[in-house]
C-alpha cells in the first residue's frame, strides 16, 4: 500500500517564544477627597463627565443644630473623566474616604509578575504585545522592581500602551505577550510534523519511502518547533502523523 502524504521542507526564519501573562489595564486615577468631615449634599457634575482640575464636583454640608455653615466645595484634583460613588444626601464623608475617582488622560498601564525563571527577560524600554479581545496593541516597559519578591517568587514590571483603541478601556483584562527567547536564524518545522514527546522524531521521504529520523528540538511554540539536529533544509518531511505509517512504508508526496 502506498500512502499519499502531505510534506513540508524545513525552513530558516526568525523564531520567538512568547510567554503569555494576564493583567488588567489601568489608567492613572486620582481620588476625589473632601477637605473636611461633613455630610454629602450633591454632585455638581454627571457620571463620566469630563472635568478639569480645581473644578467644583460636589457640595458638602457642615451645618449642625443651631449652627449654619456655608456649603463646602469639593474640587477635582486632576483633569479627566469622573466616576461618582453612589452617595445619598446626608451621608457622612471625611478626608480619608474618596467620594469619586478621576481617570486621567494618557496611555493605559499594566503591571506584570514575571516568574523567577524569566525575571530578567524584560527591562525598561523593552517592547511587548498586549492582546485585548480582537485588538493587539504595542506597549513598552517603563519600570522594573529592583529584585524578586520572595513571597511571590516573581519580579514586578510596569508597562504602558503605545497605542489606543475605542474598544479598550481601563479595567479590562489583557494578555501580555512577553518574548522570552529568540532565534534569528532557526531551522523550523510545523509543530504537528514532530512526533514523540520523550524521543522526538519525524518521517522524511527518501527514495519514495518513509524513514523515521530522530531530531533534537530547540525552541518550541504552539505552532512551530526549532530543529537543532537531524534535518537540513533539503529534507522532505511528512507534515503530520499518518495512521499505520511506519519505517519503510511506500509513500507518494502530495504538495
Amino acid at each position: 500500500m502506498t500512502f499519499a502524504v502531505p510534506a513540508v521542507h524545513p525552513r530558516v526564519e526568525p523564531l520567538v517564544k512568547w510567554l503569555a501573562l494576564t493583567t488588567r489595564l489601568r489608567a492613572p486615577v486620582a481620588p476625589v477627597l473632601p477637605s473636611v468631615a461633613a455630610r454629602f449634599q450633591r454632585f455638581t457634575v454627571a457620571e463620566d463627565a469630563w472635568v478639569k482640575k480645581d473644578q467644583v464636583v460636589a457640595l458638602l454640608d457642615r451645618s449642625m443644630p443651631g449652627l449654619k455653615f456655608q456649603e463646602v466645595k469639593v474640587l477635582a484634583p486632576a483633569t479627566g473623566r469622573i466616576h461618582l460613588h453612589d452617595l445619598d444626601p446626608g451621608t457622612p464623608v471625611s478626608p480619608t474616604t474618596p467620594i469619586a475617582e478621576i481617570y486621567e488622560p494618557g496611555p493605559l498601564r499594566f503591571s506584570l509578575l514575571l516568574p523567577e525563571v524569566y525575571h530578567d527577560v524584560l527591562k525598561p524600554g523593552d517592547r511587548v504585545r498586549v492582546v485585548v479581545g480582537a485588538d493587539t496593541l504595542p506597549a513598552r516597559i517603563v519600570r522594573r522592581a529592583p529584585g524578586i519578591d520572595p513571597r511571590l517568587g516573581a519580579r514586578e514590571v510596569v508597562g504602558r500602551l503605545l497605542a489606543s483603541s475605542d474598544r479598550v478601556v481601563p479595567g479590562q483584562t489583557a494578555r501580555v505577550l512577553v518574548p522570552v527567547a529568540r532565534r534569528e536564524h532557526a531551522l523550523v518545522l510545523p509543530a504537528e510534523a514532530v512526533q514523540g514527546e520523550v524521543n522526538p522524531f519525524v518521517y522524511v521521504v527518501r527514495g519514495g519511502k518513509a524513514h523515521k529520523v530522530p531530531v533534537k528540538l530547540g525552541l518550541t511554540t504552539l505552532k512551530t518547533v526549532e530543529i537543532l539536529e537531524g534535518l537540513t533544509i533539503h529534507d522532505t518531511v511528512i507534515a503530520f502523523p499518518i495512521a499505520n505509517l511506519k519505517e519503510g512504508s511506500p509513500v507518494k508526496v502530495v504538495w
